[in-house]
């Protein structure tokens, strides 16, 4: 009767640490995935933030530009009206860039290096085509742009056409890939150009661009919160099991005793 109970509650035991770390396991594994899909759209949004930036660039021009105005960087100067001498005499202007009637084409946008867009983080890669033209390359750890390898190129423009994407509800494309000798989260979408139709209605296809920055530190931080909960949970259950073998050990001591008792009298 005494060793019946005394099975019973080492069963009872082992069956509460055991849901315990069942417990245990279904919070760790909730608390990594909710975490992870946090680090994971923070990675997304610092990689709409450069696909942005850099396509504002291609439109825009450089900073202090404005569009085709005027002034800016990389733009004609107005030469609507005719020159005059200093006695009055129009100016020959034959040899004057004249202005361009549609500022935004295909051509004007991949005449710009895409790679010197302000502010784009270390490893971040671009590709910037309309189908016939491309502009590429990466952002290496000195901060200089460095050329892409051939196996790059390749997996991008597979990427491109071929790729299998995320849509999110702004209309943004992602998808991973190895370029580089690492993980790359990638935005692939045509060019934005509000207000300007004609830069897309003119080119044979729609002018690309492709941004992608390193998943490298993401991953790493999953990774570590991987480790951090397993450890984590693994000590919990340790301390609970001591606690419950301790508790079970303590509430079948009267038992015990009284099974010695017993013994010795039968003896």
């Amino acid at each position: 009767m005494i060793l019946a109970s005394s099975v019973s509650n080492r069963a009872t035991m082992a069956g509460g640490v055991a849901l315990i770390a069942v417990v245990l396991l279904a919070l760790a594994a909730t608390t990594y995935v909710s975490a992870g899909r946090i680090v994971d759209a923070e990675l997304k949004d610092n990689l709409e933030q450069v696909w942005q930036r850099t396509n504002g660039f291609l439109v825009e021009g450089a900073p202090g530009g404005d569009n085709g105005n005027s002034g800016g960087p990389g733009h004609p100067q107005d030469t609507n009206s005719t020159p005059e001498a200093t006695n009055g005499t129009p100016k020959n202007t034959s040899g004057l860039t004249q202005p361009n009637p549609n500022p935004l084409t295909p051509n004007d946008l991949l005449d710009r290096d895409p790679l010197e867009t302000p502010g784009l983080p270390i490893g971040t890669i671009v590709y910037v085509t309309d189908g016939t033209n491309v502009q590429s390359g990466m952002v290496n750890s000195e901060g200089t742009t460095v050329e892409l390898e051939q196996d790059d190129v390749a997996a991008i423009e597979t990427a491109i056409t071929k790729g299998k994407t995320t849509t999110n509800k702004a209309g943004h494309s992602f998808t991973r890939l190895e370029l580089a000798g690492e993980e790359y989260i990638v935005q692939i979408n045509e060019l934005d150009t509000p207000g300007n139709d004609s830069a897309t209605e003119n080119a044979d296809a729609s002018t690309v661009l492709f941004t992608a920055i390193p998943a490298t530190d993401a991953n790493q931080t999953k990774e570590n919160l991987l480790l951090i909960q397993a450890v984590g949970s693994a000590i919990a259950l340790l301390i609970v099991g001591c606690g419950v073998w301790w508790w079970v050990r303590r509430s079948l001591r009267p038992l015990h005793n009284v099974s010695s008792v017993a013994a010795r009298v039968s003896q």
